[in-house]
């Protein structure tokens, strides 16, 4: 979804008093963290949160939970449709109601990164600084799943190895439904179209 794409949405669910999360961007992120913060201000219970993305920066990704577990001070309920990918089901996982489409299609995996290549002096010493870092990551981000999940962290493990390869990778809503990523699946009688 382009830019022009994802700004067309957002001005629509906001016109609706809801949020909306599609690609996750650093850029993204610190916008919707604006619109959740003056929503906030215009709604008394809890903030409404429409995710449809194909996921993005983990960095943007963990900024937003911290923004919606300790900053918000408001409940966040979440409506997914189309794709809820990567770095938007940690998103996904920080809502208090978390409810799919039933079309949806979910990909937990590992972090995916890149890495200069810069053959140098200090190459080697980079290299191992790196490994560390995507290590303590790894780490992270296997907590995150598992807590939120309420699941071991081999069972978490294992959901994130699945989605790492791209075979089998997608989770359907009612895996979702199952391992505790959505609360609940639409009817699919809510997409009948009218006889009329």
């Amino acid at each position: 979804m382009d830019t022009a794409h994802q700004e067309t949405l957002r001005d629509f669910y906001l016109a609706q008093k809801c949020c909306f999360l599609g690609e996750v961007t650093e850029s993204s992120a610190q916008q919707l963290i604006a619109d959740m913060a003056r929503l906030s201000m215009d709604v008394v219970d809890h903030i409404d949160l429409v995710i449809s993305s194909p996921g993005g920066d983990t960095d943007a990704g963990l900024m937003l939970t911290e923004f919606i577990d300790h900053e918000l001070g408001k409940p966040v309920h979440a409506r997914t449709w189309g794709k809820c990918n990567s770095s938007a089901t940690f998103v996904l996982l920080c809502c208090k109601k978390r409810v799919a489409a039933p079309l949806t299609r979910f990909v937990i995996h590992r972090q995916t990164t890149s890495l200069e290549l810069q053959y140098d002096a200090t190459f080697p010493e980079r290299l191992d600084a790196w490994k560390k870092e995507q290590a303590l990551l790894l780490d992270r981000l296997t907590h995150f799943y598992a807590t939120k999940l309420n699941i071991s962290p081999e069972v978490a493990a294992e959901l994130m190895e699945r989605g790492s390869y791209g075979i089998n990778d997608t989770l359907s809503t009612e895996e979702a439904l199952r391992i505790g990523l959505v609360t609940e699946v639409q009817d699919m009688t809510s997409y009948r179209i009218s006889s009329d």
